[in-house]
């Protein structure tokens, strides 16, 4: 088992900190992160028992949490997280290429499928809307050519459509986004 381990940035002079996190990932899988609303870091990952958990930055330091006891029988490679309007989505590749993404509803996590596959294993991208919603990228278990589900409102529905392009097998796909600010909710 390893810890997870963070960086931090500083303020004033400009640094890098490099610290343990609490929390036991799962070897092999992702790590994906994110700021949050109040701006404290939030980290995800699947932990050495198979569930969703993350590590989060509070007033008290560090602490771990299960989002999701039980496993949410997924690869845990294949993690990848985006920021919307409602909090952060986890997308993950589940048993014979299914999509299952992940959120929080009032304080409570979920998951459900998103109606698209990719091929087992498969890597995916997750990205935002420019109108604060998820969008998924992934390699078309049909043809080998790259997609991208895009919700259309909390929990979907989901429009999939075809984009340009086919990865070589075993590439690894990554995307960005900048949320608009018109779409950042105020700080409390």
């Amino acid at each position: 088992d390893r810890d997870v381990t963070g960086v931090q940035t500083c303020a004033l002079p400009i640094c890098w900190v490099t610290q343990e996190l609490p929390g036991r990932p799962i070897a092999g899988g992702a790590i994906v992160a994110t700021t949050t609303v109040s701006g404290s870091p939030a980290v995800f990952f699947v932990d050495t028992a198979g569930n969703l958990a993350e590590s989060t930055l509070g007033p008290g330091g560090w602490s771990t949490d299960e989002l999701l006891h039980g496993g949410p029988g997924v690869n845990a490679a294949s993690l990848a997280l985006t920021d919307t309007t409602s909090g952060p989505e986890i997308f993950a590749v589940g048993p014979a290429g299914t999509i299952s993404v992940f959120s929080s509803t009032g304080g409570r996590w979920l998951s459900w499928g998103v109606p698209a596959r990719t091929t087992p294993g498969g890597s995916l991208a997750a990205l935002t809307t420019p109108d604060g919603h998820a969008a998924v990228v992934y390699v078309n278990s049909r043809g080998g050519g790259l997609a991208e589900a895009t919700e259309v409102g909390p929990a979907g529905p989901w429009n999939v459509t075809g984009l340009p392009g086919a990865p070589a097998a075993g590439s690894t796909l990554a995307a960005t986004t900048y949320l608009l600010p018109s779409m950042i909710p105020s700080t409390p």
